[in-house]
């Protein structure tokens, strides 16, 4: 975390892209989770 901190220069921009980048992250993480059942089904 250090790391990107210190590479921003505006830390506003780069809290609302971690935020981005987690709500992508969640959103396909549940979307394995719904799809992966269902492709079980079918084979």
């Amino acid at each position: 975390m250090t790391l990107m901190s210190s590479k921003c220069r505006n830390p506003e921009k780069c809290l609302k892209r971690m935020k981005i980048l987690k709500k992508t992250f969640a959103i396909r993480k549940a979307f394995d989770y719904i799809s992966a059942p269902r492709q079980t089904e079918s084979v």
